[in-house]
C-alpha cells in the first residue's frame, strides 16, 4: 500500500486544509511523518477515519432525535419541533 502526501488526501477526499490542526489535536486520521515536514498518509487509514465519523454524526443525530419531545408527548404537552439539519 503506498503512503499518500497532504495535496494528495486534500484534492482526492474533498478534507480541508485543517488536517494540521485536528494532527495537532489528535483528531484527525492515522499519519505518518517521513523527516522533518514530510506527512503521509495510508488511503485506508483515511478510508477509517471518514467512516469513523460518518458513524459519529449518525449516533449523534439519534440521540439528538431521542431527546426531541413530540406534540402530545410528555403529558400532553404542545412542544414545537424544529429540526435545523
Amino acid at each position: 500500500m503506498a503512503l499518500i502526501a497532504l495535496a494528495v488526501v486534500q484534492q482526492h477526499y474533498g478534507i480541508p486544509t485543517r488536517l494540521a490542526q485536528w494532527r495537532r489535536q489528535g483528531t484527525g486520521p492515522e499519519y505518518f511523518t517521513l523527516g522533518h515536514r514530510s506527512i503521509r498518509y495510508y488511503p485506508a487509514d483515511i478510508d477509517d477515519w471518514i467512516n469513523h465519523q460518518t458513524q459519529h454524526a449518525d449516533q449523534a443525530a439519534g440521540k439528538l432525535m431521542d431527546q426531541v419531545v413530540l406534540p402530545g408527548d410528555n403529558g400532553g404537552s404542545n412542544a414545537t419541533v424544529r429540526w435545523n439539519g
